[in-house]
């Protein structure tokens, strides 16, 4: 498993099954594009400076080519500009303007997940994508993380107007507790009638799975292929699963531990 450093960001365009983890989160990604190596789906990770931030991105760009690869460049500078801080939708702004160059032939869906160590909190934006999904350790349910309605966020897809205003909420997170993101290639993989995957059909994956994110993500990727058949085809399909880790023990915790022991 590869473990993301302070200050590193990892992730891009490309085609990946990867492990992955940092000081706050575990994650299992699986990337796919559906004519090259290369394809439209987006995805990084991010630790800030002092190690207390992780930063999940995922975006779906509808063009390929030249506009995928700048939205990509845009959300790296993005993330890299503002690693050490929790705010997630003012990516999402600065992800908009370079969209909008790009006209609707760069229309692109996002979401942004922070999770801060300080207090234990994900804080979540989206842009016109699916909600992200959890599952706290004490429940089977899975349910997702709704932003709430308010009178001036559009929180509507990057490149549409330049009007646009993004919101953030946050919620708390127990150690233990999955996550799980994805773009429209999962819920629209087609089987040989037409049918969609649906959202019914990656909830059932998602509940059938064992309590571990790599058989989260084969659950979901068996499902897939169950239904589409081996190859998708059809568009590029990216979903992650993420638990959030233990909080490592404060220094003075640390201190206590090793006097107590002494005696």
């Amino acid at each position: 498993m590869h473990e993301i450093k302070c200050g590193e960001i990892w992730g891009g365009i490309h085609t990946n099954d990867f492990d992955l983890s940092t000081s706050g989160i575990e994650a299992s990604l699986y990337s796919s594009a559906c004519q090259s190596g290369k394809g439209g789906d987006i995805y990084y990770f991010s630790v800030c400076g002092g190690d207390k931030i992780t930063r999940i991105a995922i975006a779906d760009v509808t063009g390929h080519g030249e506009e995928v690869s700048d939205t990509s460049q845009s959300l790296y500078k993005s993330l890299k500009k503002r690693m050490n801080n929790v705010k997630s939708h003012v990516i999402l702004s600065d992800m908009n303007k370079v969209a909008l160059q790009h006209g609707f032939k760069a229309i692109t869906t996002a979401a942004i997940a922070t999770f801060s160590r300080n207090n234990s909190r994900l804080f979540f934006s989206y842009a016109g994508h699916h909600p992200i999904l959890t599952r706290n350790p004490f429940s089977q349910q899975w349910s997702s993380l709704e932003l709430p309605r308010t009178e001036y966020a559009a929180n509507a897809p990057l490149g549409v107007s330049g009007d646009l205003i993004y919101d953030q909420s946050s919620q708390k997170m127990e150690a233990g507790t999955l996550v799980f993101l994805y773009t429209d290639g999962v819920v629209e993989a087609k089987n040989a009638a037409g049918e969609l995957f649906g959202e019914s059909r990656l909830l059932r994956a998602l509940e059938l799975a064992p309590d571990n994110i790599k058989a989260i993500k084969n659950s979901v990727l068996l499902a897939l292929q169950k239904h589409a058949g081996e190859i998708f085809d059809h568009d590029d399909v990216t979903f992650m699963a993420i638990r959030i880790r233990e909080k490592p023990p404060s220094l003075l915790s640390k201190v206590r531990m090793l006097l107590t022991n002494k005696k």
